[in-house]
């Protein structure tokens, strides 16, 4: 949206194209991710541009009329998705004190206020600093001849010694919000069954692995797995296991079946069956050939 020292709108995604390159971005609930590829003619002055978006942000208000118009049109594309209907359902029914509740799409309707401008320029004052940011990249260029290059361009990326909120206080959910059955009409012509699971939060434990182990199981489409029985019994096509962390604050562990008429005038036997297989995980514990099969893949 243009910068002090850019500061004609898209000069860097037509610099990063006519480089042969693509960027893009991406936001979670508790981070944003910009990223680009470009020629290595191109990279340095890219890596330049992009640097400034951290230093010098202009925030025209013309610019962030677009972004607004922008963020409004995904969100009414996501109307009609079923996985990001259910994931407000998920986070509505969350503690309403917790920072897991709120939506987090954004709208015209929600963002079109007075001084939205000034506050987007507040955010970045406040929370874009470099103690909570960290820069990658990978060229063919020589490591230490790149390292000079980033230090030049990002050393004016201020430390503001920003501490990151503990969002885990008060927790997204208690006794009283879980153990729920939630019946959706879905937008899609599907019948699906999704078992969610709130767990700790097991984000840094990323080299342990701990949630990886079941939903490698869980979501095993072999023989003997819980996708063959219930392919047998005629209750279900298909079936995944995934795993995600929320706000550095809690885990979550899904498994998603896709259900057979049958299955779905039957899905408590389908949930019996999974909770029967979760069982046989919890009595036969970890088990090294599991293991070793999933390091492979």
């Amino acid at each position: 949206m243009g910068t002090e020292k850019y500061p004609e709108e898209n000069v860097y995604s037509k610099f990063i194209s006519d480089n042969g390159g693509t960027d893009n971005a991406y936001t979670t609930l508790d981070g944003t991710n910009y990223h680009f590829s470009v020629s290595n003619d191109g990279f340095d002055k890219a890596l330049d541009m992009f640097a400034q978006f951290f230093i010098s942000p202009l925030f025209l208000e013309s610019s962030v009329e677009k972004e607004m118009k922008a963020v409004d049109s995904e969100f009414k594309n996501s109307l009609q998705s079923d996985p990001e209907r259910f994931f407000q359902i998920f986070q509505n029914e969350s503690n309403p004190e917790s920072a897991f509740n709120r939506f987090t799409t954004g709208s015209l309707e929600t963002l079109k206020k007075e001084g939205i401008v000034e506050q987007l320029k507040e955010f970045h004052r406040k929370w874009y600093s470099s103690n909570v940011m960290k820069l990658c990249i990978y060229s063919n260029r020589d490591l230490n001849e790149m390292e000079i290059v980033v230090k030049d361009l990002f050393s004016k990326v201020e430390n503001k010694h920003v501490e990151v909120p503990n969002f885990s206080d008060p927790p997204a959910y208690s006794e009283e919000n879980l153990g729920r059955l939630f019946k959706v009409k879905p937008v899609m012509d599907e019948n699906e069954l999704n078992i969610c699971f709130y767990l700790p939060c097991f984000q840094k434990d990323f080299y342990y692995e701990v949630v990886q182990y079941p939903s490698h199981v869980l979501g095993h489409e072999g023989e003997n797995s819980l996708l063959s029985e219930l392919i047998e019994k005629n209750l279900a096509t298909d079936n995944y296991a995934s795993f995600d962390h929320m706000l550095g604050a809690f885990s979550y562990f899904d498994i998603n079946i896709t259900l057979t008429e049958k299955g779905f005038d039957n899905y408590e036997e389908v949930i019996q069956i999974v909770w029967a297989r979760i069982q046989g995980l919890k009595t036969s514990g970890p088990l090294e050939y599991v293991f070793n099969e999933y390091n492979q893949n």
